[in-house]
């Protein structure tokens, strides 16, 4: 069954990057100009948003999240530490001066928790259940998966035969609800896309396959959610995510021991209420 999938035009692909962790320095540029942090009370607003200008409300959100945005790693990859930083959740406004960009913003957020949590970190690797992309049989890729000869531009018309049916035939990336579309990308950025729209967890490229790619997956049901049956529930025709990479992409999706870069939480304090 094909779905026809509605999204957005994207000129650019969607790439997960992960910054390399570091200690908080000491420099006062990279200090918050004031913090306030108390409790969060359920059923108060929850969510987290940056403004320009060093601006950050967080509300609801655990410390092991903040942490892992600070460092730029996802949470599974923030390892030890008492449990309350992963189930207690807190309220947290900052604001600074300046011309503040991620790098900063980062540097600011690690300071905070350094001085407001007496947070001590360092990095090792270890081995971590981590997601691999392989190819499913050597040799032979799925219907959806086509090597792309020669670059094409973004938002202009490609010939209609070039597109499976029912996929919008211009050039560019298009993310829906229920897959993707994707012109000349590298298989790193397909993991990239698959980690930030499905999985949630780092997702390493190990198919050996080089050069750039038209990508083409439709009807997916996202059970990597909150509410993984809401979902299937929702889309009751459609693929889970490892069915609709073999059957389309010719592509597996497995979880298995890989070394992986983690930040070690050495030691941190609950903070006192301002």
């Amino acid at each position: 069954m094909r779905v026809p999938l509605v999204g957005i035009l994207v000129t650019a692909p969607l790439v997960l990057l992960h910054a390399t962790p570091q200690q908080p320095s000491n420099n006062t540029a990279d200090t918050f100009d004031a913090v306030s942090i108390r409790p969060y009370k359920p059923g108060d607003t929850a969510g987290y948003r940056e403004s320009p200008g060093g601006r950050i409300v967080s509300e609801g959100q655990t410390i092991v999240g903040l942490l892992a945005r600070a460092h730029g790693v996802r949470v599974s990859r923030v390892v030890d530490g008492p449990q309350w930083m992963r189930s207690e959740r807190f309220v947290i406004q900052t604001t600074a001066s300046g011309a503040v960009d991620r790098t900063r913003m980062q540097a600011m957020l690690r300071h905070m928790l350094a001085d407001r949590f007496k947070l001590v970190t360092h990095m090792e690797q270890r081995k971590m259940p981590t997601y691999v992309l392989t190819i499913d049989r050597p040799g032979r890729l799925g219907p959806n998966l086509r090597p792309r000869a020669s670059p094409c531009e973004p938002g202009k018309p490609l010939p209609p035969d070039s597109v499976p049916r029912g996929i919008q035939p211009i050039c560019g990336g298009f993310l829906g609800r229920t897959g993707l579309v994707q012109f000349g990308i590298p298989m790193s950025t397909l993991a990239g896309l698959l980690d930030n729209l499905y999985v949630g967890e780092p997702i390493v490229d190990q198919t050996g396959l080089t050069g750039t790619f038209d990508v083409f997956l439709t009807n997916v049901v996202n059970q990597w959610t909150d509410n993984p049956l809401q979902a299937e529930a929702a889309a009751p025709d459609a693929l889970r995510l490892p069915v609709a990479l073999e059957d389309q992409l010719g592509l597996r999706l497995e979880r298995r021991p890989e070394v992986a870069d983690v930040v070690v939480v050495d030691r941190i304090e609950k903070p006192t209420e301002n």
